[in-house]
């Protein structure tokens, strides 16, 4: 037994020698590299399990990083950068961790804006800087070029206006294009249009998609009413994306269409997707009901429908993705679904009018300003399933201001209780 002791003891001795001999002392570059390669391992370690949408499933997960600084981030995404992330995107930058936020929006010869942020406690979010980004011909190599640059306690190492950060993507599988699904989408739909009820019906099957210049329904003046007959599975990204004056869609001019005038849209059950701004803009919608098939309720899917007042989602919604409700301004109460998981960022931001918000008991997690500018929000109660709440998410009329007294009912020794007491907010402990 002492004889094992022993041999046991010199080979630990052995292994500690060894480690120390191989650690880099007088190179900072190789120090450098260590550490982002022990970033990196560590972010492949650290994929989030909670997302529910197939869309963002853990396995779509990719991880990035600087060749030249310590920078490096992962997000899961089926469709990449060419869609704006379903969450906050954590990183490293050198030994801080970071939070990246995400806006595809091309545009000359970039491809959308990237924000870095990190949070330091106290309800404080230091930004590191902004700028724009161009995704390389193959999707694997990235360029963020730097347009501001925040002073804050971390700003040590050096980044400058007009910078160039590369990124490589050193794992992950290649992202997906919204072109290669509705490829795979079996799409034979028409239409019909009363124009004494301004009444724009749908029929057939498939998804609606984006409407362009050859689709002759984008061109009926003022409609009113818009119904989905049994068949029809989806609406598309952008289908009435609602322009009432000449603006540019991925790069392109769009052609003005007549969609602001929308005040009714009756989904039949068949229809399980609501695409990305789907109805961006319907700023006469009045009302709106979530078929039960939806699962997720897409990025800005009703963005900017100022007059929305009521909304029913099925009990299959899952997710409200970013920017969703963002400015619903007449939206004054909403009852979460029972399956709902994830609220996304900024999904209510500037809700101003919402007073009334009952979380189902299945939330786990709600993003970075999900309900900032939610004025009139004063109270709110958060289940013990919830297990992360972000920056801001709640109890912010703005960037800098609280909503006065607000509080948040809980449970002691949960994410709810840790907000509150890291935001200064009035916290009552539920039995």
């Amino acid at each position: 037994m002492r004889k094992f002791n022993f041999l046991f003891c010199l080979i630990l001795i052995i292994c500690m020698l060894v480690g120390c001999s191989s650690t880099p002392t007088s190179s900072n570059s190789t120090l450098q590299k260590q550490t982002t390669q022990t970033n990196t391992s560590e972010l492949l370690n650290d994929v989030e399990s909670e997302d529910v949408d197939n869309d963002y499933a853990p396995e779509y997960t990719q991880v990035w990083e600087c060749k030249d600084k310590n920078f490096s981030f992962k997000f899961a995404c089926k469709y990449g950068f060419k869609e704006s992330f379903p969450a906050n995107v954590t990183g490293k930058y050198y030994e801080t961790e970071i939070e990246i936020f995400n806006t595809w929006e091309p545009k000359g010869k970039y491809d959308g804006k990237m924000s870095v942020s990190t949070d330091r406690g106290k309800d404080k979010l230091y930004n590191l800087f902004d700028g724009e980004y161009k995704l390389s011909e193959n999707d694997d190599s990235l360029t963020f070029v730097v347009r501001k640059v925040y002073k804050n306690k971390i700003d040590k190492h050096g980044v400058k206006k007009n910078d160039k950060i590369v990124f490589t993507k050193v794992s992950g599988p290649k992202a997906q294009s919204h072109e290669n699904d509705d490829k795979k989408t079996n799409s034979d739909f028409a239409y019909t249009y009363n124009s004494d009820t301004k009444t724009l019906t749908f029929s057939g099957k498939g998804i609606i998609r984006q409407g362009i210049e050859d689709d002759a329904w984008t061109r009926i003046k003022n409609p009113k009413n818009i119904v989905v007959d049994s068949g029809v599975t989806g609406i598309g990204d952008f289908a009435f994306y609602a322009i009432d004056e000449d603006k540019e869609i991925a790069g392109e001019v769009a052609a003005r269409n007549y969609f602001c005038n929308i005040e009714d849209i009756k989904l039949s059950d068949t229809v399980s997707k609501i695409g990305t701004n789907a109805f961006y803009g319907c700023k006469s919608l009045k009302g709106i009901k979530i078929p039960s098939k939806v699962e997720l309720i897409s990025e800005s899917a009703f963005n900017s429908c100022s007059s929305l007042c009521s909304v029913t989602m099925g009990d299959n919604v899952e997710k409200i993705d970013s920017y969703a409700f963002c400015n619903c301004k007449k939206l004054s109460t909403i009852i979460m679904p029972n399956n709902l998981k994830i609220i996304g960022y900024k999904a209510f931001e500037n809700c101003v009018e919402l007073s009334d918000i009952k979380l189902s008991a299945s939330i786990k997690s709600i993003a970075s300003d999900a309900f900032i500018g939610c004025k009139n929000l004063k109270e709110i109660t958060v289940p013990q399933s919830i297990i992360k709440i972000g920056i801001k998410a709640l109890g912010y009329a703005d960037e800098r201001e609280k909503v006065d007294e607000f509080t948040i009912n809980g449970y002691k020794g949960t994410a709810a209780e840790k907000y509150a007491k890291d935001n200064g907010f009035k916290f009552v402990a539920l039995d």
